[in-house]
């Protein structure tokens, strides 16, 4: 879970609680105070909701949720101009921007806004991969521009200089340049300039000449990248942090496409059935209970007949469907509003015949001198088709490219082991247990396989053939053979059972993932678990 300091006695002090009583609440928002030292605490909040990171997004949750006087949104409609050049979108073509007026900062709200700035950069921007903010002093501004420039061309004093560099030296002399340059492609710089000159060189760095300080009085914010989500959910959390200290100022944004207003913070309606949420929740509630307690998560609705139409806060990325809207019915409501209920019927638990036969093949395994590995199912497709020349069954919306699809085998796993412990006294024997993901037209079967390796300075086929035997013995599979050469295998040195196969790995493999000696493996499928539905 991400996570963030906040000081916890201006939290009090602005929800006008103690701070025993903030301890006792803030876990009922899914936020948890993990280490304090005097008024600063680490806190880990779970990664729905990002915008509890902030100091001045939780003290809004946390006053609703005490029922305190709720902080309005303050907008106005700035007329400042602002315009998306046509030759950013094939590049990072995703752009919100806003302005902040009437602030009155100090030190400390500086270097919050700028902890949280880089707190989203590392997390739900992927390092800014994704998307990247710029937050700028704006005094004197009346015009902005989003657009590229050649490298070669630029110059300006960015942000911890003194003087004006070439924006090919500030990509290869100062550490922001060095680390983010990457994500642009060589000779191309995306660049925001203002009347007064240029702001930053987006997603690298700002210009010394907006830098933000505690005499700022009005402030642009512009979030640019190439998931347009990201961009909009990075938007409306700066806004949601950044409303307690001032007022937003929306604009109308000039694009490609045309002109429309940013940052949108119009809330989505979504209509609930309250027989559902009793349902679900084992609750009798009214209109005006629900509303309530809807009410102290920041949430606010109108009733229409037996349904409510809950408006869903701009900066909440978290509610998709009405069972969402349960829980925070229930978070409004307290879990202890929860009274337990015995069950009518009455079961003894035990083992499943999986878990036997999973706890059985690792004993032997364990038996035979091997030694256990654990990954997970979601894993790096790449690697996976590398070895098994298949694609896998690839996630929609994957987190990372490390666990971007479900696995086809244990395999790739297991050489991760080799290469990690390759310096280790041979010889080196993994085994792991676990599921897989086999694709099957437009449907996947989720599989349990056994997998094991040995490697020393010399191997034979010989060795998994007599630990195969011992196996199938005890667990009662068939052990016939077939020869059969698979592409991961040294030519003649491999062979299919009738669920699974051994060989002895091929040298050109082993070199493709880190590892230098010789191995020999199997793969054995024990089980079939069930059957899942794959989306087009």
């Amino acid at each position: 879970m991400p996570s963030a300091k906040i000081n916890l006695a201006k939290l009090a002090e602005n929800v006008r609680a103690s701070e025993e009583d903030l301890i006792e609440v803030l876990p009922s928002l899914k936020v948890s105070v993990e280490h304090r030292d005097g008024d600063e605490a680490d806190v880990e909040v779970t990664s729905d909701r990002p915008d509890l990171l902030g100091q001045y997004g939780l003290t809004q949750a946390v006053s609703s949720y005490l029922s305190k006087e709720e902080h309005p949104l303050a907008t106005y409609r700035e007329d400042t101009l602002v315009v998306q050049d046509p030759s950013t979108l094939p590049f990072r073509g995703n752009f919100e921007a806003f302005f902040v007026k009437d602030l009155n900062l100090d030190s400390e709200d500086v270097e919050r806004l700028m902890n949280f700035q880089e707190l989203l950069h590392r997390t739900y921007c992927r390092n800014r991969e994704l998307a990247s903010i710029g937050i700028h002093d704006a005094s004197g501004i009346n015009e902005v521009t989003y657009t590229t420039q050649d490298v070669n061309t630029l110059a300006f004093t960015p942000l911890g200089s003194e003087k004006i560099m070439p924006a090919s030296r500030i990509l290869s002399d100062t550490e922001k340049g060095r680390e983010f340059s990457k994500l642009l492609p060589a000779g191309v710089a995306l660049v925001l300039k203002s009347n007064q000159g240029i702001m930053s060189m987006p997603p690298i760095i700002n210009s010394s000449s907006t830098a933000v300080r505690e005499q700022t009085k009005r402030l642009f914010v512009d979030v640019e990248g190439k998931d347009q989500k990201v961009v909009r959910m990075m938007s409306a959390l700066m806004v949601r942090e950044l409303s307690w200290l001032g007022k937003i100022g929306t604009i109308e944004l000039q694009t490609p496409d045309g002109k429309r207003l940013s940052p949108k913070l119009e809330p989505s309606t979504m209509r609930v059935n309250l027989q559902d949420l009793e349902g679900l929740l084992g609750l009798k509630l009214d209109v005006l209970q629900t509303q309530a307690a809807l009410r102290r998560t920041g949430i606010n609705s109108v009733p229409n007949r037996n349904h409510l139409d809950v408006l869903i806060p701009y900066y909440r990325f978290d509610i998709f469907d009405w069972t969402d809207i349960a829980e925070e019915v229930m978070i409004g409501t307290g879990l202890d509003a929860l009274a337990p209920r015995l069950p009518s019927g009455y079961t003894v638990g035990s083992k499943s015949q999986i878990s036997k036969l999973t706890r059985r093949a690792r004993d032997l395994m364990v038996g035979l001198g091997y030694l256990e590995i654990t990954s997970t199912l979601l894993t790096d497709g790449a690697s996976q088709s590398r070895f098994y020349g298949t694609i896998p069954v690839n996630l929609l919306n994957p987190v990372s490219a490390s666990y971007d699809s479900a696995r086809l085998g244990l395999m790739p796993d297991l050489l991760q082991a080799l290469k990690q412990n390759q310096k280790k006294q041979m010889p080196l024997r993994f085994f792991e247990v676990g599921p897989v993901l086999v694709p099957r037209n437009n449907k996947a079967d989720q599989l349990l396989l056994l997998a094991g390796i040995i490697s020393d300075f010399s191997v034979s086929i010989d060795q998994v053939q007599s630990d195969l035997a011992a196996l199938s013995k005890d667990l009662g599979f068939n052990l016939k053979t077939d020869p059969h050469d698979f592409p991961f295998a040294i030519p003649g040195r491999s062979g299919r059972l009738q669920h699974g196969w051994f060989a002895e790995i091929n040298p050109a493999v082993l070199l493709d993932y880190g590892y230098e000696f010789p191995a020999v493996a199997f793969e054995l499928q024990l089980s079939e678990q069930f059957e899942v539905e794959v989306a087009d």
